[in-house]
Parts: C-alpha cells; sequence; structure tokens
C-alpha cells in the first residue's frame, strides 16, 4: 500500500504530538504537512517527509485563487450560503480560501503523482482544505481518500465563520471518515451527509505505561492539570476552585501543579497570588508530553482535573488515566466517552462546584479501586498500539476496495 499521510504541521512543531505514536505503525509511507516551520521530530524508518505542500510557490497559489473564481465549487457553496441566509463578510472570505487552497493542493498532488507514482491511500489527519485538494485528486493519480475528524474540523459553531466551506459538497466523496469520538461520528453524519457505513470510530490513543502513578501521604492532596492558558481552557476557574477548596479544608495541604503555558499564564499566576497557607500552586508552562509522562510517572499525583468548555476524548485524560489517575472534567464534548458521569462537573461548573467534587473525591481517588478502572478504561478502549494497527487493517482494506466516488 502506497500511502500519503496529510497533516497541518507534523513532523514539525507546534502541536499534533499525539501522532508521533501512531506513525510507529504507518510502514513505508511519505507525511506530507501543510506547514513545516521550527525542528521536525525524529520519524520511523520508511516514514519520509515532503513539504510539496509548505513550500508551494506563490505563482502556484496565484493561479489557484484564478481558478477558484470560476469553479464550480466556489458558486455551489455561495449559492448554499445565499439560499441559507448565511452571506457574510467572513462567509464569502471562508468560501474563496477553501476554494483555492482546495484547488492548490488537487493540482499540486495531481503533480506529485506524475513525477512519483500514484497513491492508494490519502489518509488526513484533520478534515481541512488539503483533504478536499486530495479528493478533487482522485482518480488523477489518486485512489481512496480517508480523514480524521476531532473538534474545530467538525463542530461548525466554533469555525470563525459559523459553517466549514466545501464539507458538504465533498465529504460524500470520502472513503472513510474516522471520527475520534462517537458523538463526533453522529455529528458528522448529521452535518455533511457522510454515509454511516462509511464511519468508523477511530479513537486517539496514549501508550500504557509500566507502572501508576503513587499518591500522596495522608493530609496531602496532589493535583494535576494539562492545559494551554487559554479562555476556552477555563483553568482561572480551576485557580478559584482551588483557593475555595484550600479555605474549606484546612486538614489538607493541596499542592496543584499545572503544566501548560499560554497567553494567559500571567494572568493566571496574578490570580492565584496571596493563595492560604495550605494551598501550593506551581506552574511549569510549556512542557513537552514526555514531560507530562515523567511527572506522572516520578511524582504522586492524586486527581487529573479539567476544566475546559471544548474537548473532544483529550490525550491529556487518557495519559492520566493510564497512569492509574482518576480525572475529574465538565460534562462538554466527548469527555463522558471516557470519564465516568460520577466524575463529571456540569457543562457550566463554578469554582465551588468544582471544589466541592475535589473534595468528595480527596480521599476515594488514593483508593486502588478507581485507580485500577481509570487503567482499565485507557487499556480496552485508548491503547495507542492497538488502535493504530486497526487503523492500518482499515487503510490496507480500503486500498483494496474500488475508489468512492467524489461528487
Amino acid at each position: 500500500m502506497r500511502l500519503l499521510v496529510m497533516t497541518r504541521a507534523f513532523p514539525y512543531p507546534p502541536g499534533e504530538q499525539f501522532v508521533a505514536p501512531e506513525a510507529q505503525h504507518w510502514g513505508s509511507a511519505t507525511v506530507m504537512p501543510w506547514a513545516a516551520g521550527g525542528t521536525p521530530v525524529e520519524l520511523p524508518a520508511g516514514v519520509r517527509v515532503d513539504l510539496t505542500l509548505a513550500r508551494a510557490r506563490r505563482g502556484a497559489r496565484l493561479l489557484a485563487g484564478l481558478k477558484a473564481l470560476v469553479s464550480p465549487l466556489l458558486w455551489s457553496e455561495l449559492r448554499w450560503l445565499r439560499s441559507n441566509h448565511r452571506i457574510t463578510r467572513a462567509g464569502l472570505a471562508e468560501v474563496a480560501q477553501a476554494t483555492r487552497n482546495a484547488l492548490l493542493v488537487r493540482d499540486l498532488l495531481v503533480d506529485w503523482t506524475a513525477e512519483h507514482g500514484p497513491i492508494d491511500v490519502v489518509y488526513s489527519y484533520w478534515f481541512d482544505v488539503w483533504t478536499f485538494g486530495a479528493l478533487l485528486a482522485k482518480g488523477r493519480g489518486v485512489h481512496a481518500v480517508v480523514t480524521r475528524v476531532h473538534g474545530y474540523d467538525l463542530h461548525e459553531d466554533r469555525h470563525p465563520a459559523g459553517f466549514h466551506a466545501l464539507k458538504r459538497q465533498l465529504a460524500p466523496g470520502l472513503d472513510a471518515l474516522l471520527p475520534v469520538s462517537r458523538s463526533g461520528g453522529r455529528l458528522a453524519i448529521e452535518s455533511f451527509d457522510v454515509p454511516g457505513d462509511r464511519t468508523h470510530h477511530a479513537p486517539l490513543g496514549t501508550h500504557l505505561p509500566e507502572g501508576l502513578s503513587r499518591t500522596s501521604p495522608e493530609g496531602e492532596l496532589h493535583l494535576l492539570s494539562v492545559a494551554s492558558a487559554l479562555p476556552v481552557k477555563r483553568v482561572d476557574r480551576l485557580v478559584d476552585a482551588t483557593r475555595t477548596l484550600a479555605r474549606s479544608r484546612p486538614d489538607l495541604q493541596v499542592h496543584w501543579r499545572h503544566l501548560g503555558g499560554g497567553p494567559l499564564l500571567a494572568d493566571l499566576q496574578a490570580r492565584a497570588a496571596g493563595a492560604p497557607d495550605n494551598l501550593h500552586i506551581s506552574w511549569a508552562g510549556q512542557v513537552s508530553p514526555d514531560e507530562v509522562a515523567a511527572h506522572l510517572a516520578d511524582q504522586p499525583v492524586d486527581l487529573f482535573v479539567n476544566t475546559s468548555e471544548s474537548e473532544g476524548v483529550p490525550v491529556s485524560i487518557m495519559e492520566a488515566m493510564a497512569h492509574g489517575v482518576p480525572t475529574l472534567a465538565p460534562r462538554v464534548g466527548a469527555i463522558d466517552e471516557i470519564v465516568h458521569t460520577a466524575q463529571l462537573f456540569s457543562s457550566e461548573p463554578t469554582p465551588d462546584e468544582i471544589a466541592t467534587a475535589i473534595s468528595d473525591w480527596a480521599q476515594r481517588c488514593k483508593q486502588p479501586e478507581p485507580r485500577e478502572e481509570a487503567r482499565r478504561i485507557v487499556a480496552e478502549r485508548y491503547d495507542a498500539d492497538a488502535n493504530a494497527r486497526q487503523l492500518m487493517d482499515l487503510l490496507a482494506r480500503i486500498a483494496d476496495q474500488p475508489s468512492r466516488r467524489t461528487p
């Protein structure tokens, strides 16, 4: 199977760290990022990087823009906007940019396959413009197109324009859609008319460590959170919650370690100033996945806490639970697919609600049963190696099947 993997940036930064474990299973493959800057991570033998998309020439971009002006894709999308009363400046810009980029990727892929040979399967890590271009290249060097879908590339209410251009037109041509959550699969079928028999739940995963995180001594509670310092992560509520918790539980020495940097980090640190004497907060800033794993392996961690207002199935929760750490999190996105109902906040938790939940779990989280249960859930559903093997089996089957026609 000749496999081409399309990513936003992997193996280059930032983000997409969760791609690396899966890359160990790609075998012989080419990875083609949309953008490339900084120092790439080391790839397994047999996986090569091609910068055709990331290094697209200005002339090719200008030509794709001119083609977009007369493309049926663009005019069909504009008719949809008009019929749904959604014509806005942001919407028009989204249609124009998506069409231009889709045509750019199509032309670059057609030329690439003419030089390097046909592609059996294009596997896109995000349902984005490079996926559209691959779909338009089917029958012209590309046999089949498969894409994952996560959160930003699925939920239209999160998009600045309020919708995803081209997806309704092109999604029916996918040979397979791989939502990382079951709820995401249902939404994709409803929103983009993807046939149910081509939608396959394909969760991400994490490696199972040899041992579990250790618990803290009696009289202490060690909390861990992993999140960027962004408004959507609502870390400010956890700051306020830990202050409330410490004041209400003078019997506890509360140690909270936050891993993650971002534009709001200084504001969060200032908000945490003047904490009660029994609250000890440490801010690690931006860290690598290896550093997160090292903290879970080497330090006592009693509870993992997530406060985000928008999530799929967070890899950070998988990693904590793989180490046997119970998790408290809001009822948003697909978190309830990994976290038990009894450990869920409301979707809009107040600091008091978060503090109460942490206090209720302060002793229970150290008991063997919930820690073993957390590990079991990950072992059964989110083992990165097992999930990657299943994915590669699916891609091999699709490579041998007749290609789906792109509308």
